[in-house]
């Protein structure tokens, strides 16, 4: 349990520097630019226990940071991180999260914040943990925009998405594509879109093209191959539109079936 302990500790560590770089890199380089618009704090994920002792993990990645906060003073990235560990922990297992509380403060933690997310979202992560996976929240964008009209222009611009997709000149590789190497997932699932954005930001981190795309007929398209990865990895619909579309049961059931047949022959 120790060496599992380094382990993460050590695994988060490599996180924290590679989003560091790239918020100095870019992200500062993005909001200082910006009048109009508020972009929020920077997304940052970190590792759990539970997703390190996994013989099973499996990183979902969601499409945006919705509902991070502006206060820049506040909330650094390590902040942050400590925060979507908890609140991983708060949506699929609130006994460890309860423990993990009391570890940093003495007591479980009374923040609103963390409360019960009942999003189709945060199902998925449910029924994979309750599949026996071990899971990492990860985001395609790190960042969301905030201004009166609503409109979202700040992600929608070629040049800013381009530019929060650039490689990291430590490692020449995209911010996501770093975290996936650190992480070490078994098996990817891309819970995102389909939208143009989304799929540029996808073809900017990998460098790729991606010719097909998930659609109602056929609503899980295998990506490893196209990303550049050796970890088998899926794309399908953000689980909202897949609840909307009562399509949910089928998708989740096929991924399960999916990361419980490849994880094997990966690992």
């Amino acid at each position: 349990m120790n060496e599992n302990k380094r382990s993460v500790v050590g695994t988060n560590e490599e996180l924290a520097k590679a989003q560091t770089e790239w918020k100095e890199q870019y992200y500062d380089r993005l909001i200082s630019g910006q009048r109009n618009i508020v972009p929020s704090c920077a997304f940052a994920f970190g590792m759990t226990d539970t997703y390190m002792e996994s013989n099973k993990r499996v990183m979902i990645v969601g499409q945006q940071a919705n509902g991070h906060t502006t206060d820049y003073e506040k909330w650094c990235l390590d902040s942050f991180r400590e925060w979507n560990i908890r609140y991983l922990l708060k949506q699929t297992d609130e006994d460890v999260f309860d423990i993990e509380c009391k570890k940093k403060s003495g007591t479980a933690a009374n923040d609103h914040s963390y409360r019960y997310n009942r999003s189709a979202f945060w199902q998925l992560f449910r029924d994979m943990e309750k599949g026996g996976f071990g899971l990492a929240w990860n985001n395609l964008e790190k960042v969301r925009e905030y201004n009166k009209g609503g409109k979202e222009i700040l992600m929608e611009s070629e040049e800013n998405l381009n530019l929060l997709n650039e490689p990291l000149p430590s490692c020449k590789a995209s911010l996501i594509k770093r975290e996936i190497q650190i992480a070490d997932p078994h098996f990817i699932i891309f819970a995102v879109g389909p939208r143009s954005r989304y799929i540029n930001a996808i073809n900017r981190a990998f460098q790729t093209q991606l010719e097909g795309y998930p659609t109602v007929e056929q609503p899980i398209i295998d990506v490893t191959e196209k990303l550049g990865l050796d970890i088998p990895a899926v794309w399908t619909y953000h689980p909202t539109f897949l609840r909307r579309s009562r399509l949910y049961d089928e998708v989740v059931a096929r991924v399960l079936f999916r990361a419980h047949n490849e994880i094997p022959k990966r690992r």
